[in-house]
């Protein structure tokens, strides 16, 4: 028919190998990305409650030490 436009071929529904393959190794990026970052945050702050226990263990054994010294004035 004149006027008719032809309709136009639809897009393919399925995507091509290659950007599979690219969004699935950006995909394992962004997981290993946040997974360091998230094992570097938890390891930090166990490192900073270790850190702080050891210096509160430490001034415990020094005012423990002080107050049983015999050197004592």
């Amino acid at each position: 028919m004149v006027g008719t436009p032809r309709p136009r071929s639809l897009p393919r529904s399925g995507t091509q190998p290659s950007e599979v393959i690219a969004i699935s190794l950006s995909g394992v990026l962004v997981t290993c990305l946040a997974a360091f970052v998230v094992s570097a945050a938890v390891g930090l702050s166990v490192w900073i409650v270790v850190f702080f226990g050891l210096l509160s263990g430490l001034q415990s054994v020094a005012w423990l030490a002080d107050r049983t010294s015999v050197w004592r004035a």
